[in-house]
């Protein structure tokens, strides 16, 4: 379980991303997405699958217990995501398409820097 929460922590991070302050995607993202986080790098799960969703831009995951959770589509699909969960923390970023999207992100636990890739899928 102490795993899966620390990919968690990167997972939710790829599902709410942040771009340039004040660019929305508007509803050319919207609706639900699935994501695959993969750690290439760290103590982090192998791999980890969620769900969420796009709402005018915004990214919402659809799981709880996240301190700090912010994030944005940008128009053209850019994706940057920030998130922490007491003292793990992780950013990513990337790009979606009207139907996929891909990136990396990274991350810091308490046991140590984890770091890896991204893919999502509309469903």
């Amino acid at each position: 379980m102490k795993g899966r929460l620390r990919t968690g922590i990167c997972a939710t991070a790829i599902v709410t991303a942040i771009c340039a302050p004040g660019a929305y995607a508007g509803g050319r993202f919207d609706g639900a997405w699935t994501v695959v986080v993969t750690t290439t790098n760290g103590p982090c799960n192998d791999t980890y699958r969620f769900s969420g969703e796009i709402i005018d831009g915004v990214m919402h995951y659809s799981g709880s217990s996240l301190n700090n959770f912010s994030g944005r589509v940008g128009p053209s699909g850019s994706v940057s995501v920030r998130l922490s969960l007491g003292s793990k923390n992780a950013v990513a970023t990337g790009r979606l398409t009207d139907k996929a999207g891909s990136g990396t992100w990274h991350g810091q636990a308490p046991e140590g820097p984890c770091a890896g890739t991204w893919e999502a899928e509309r469903l």
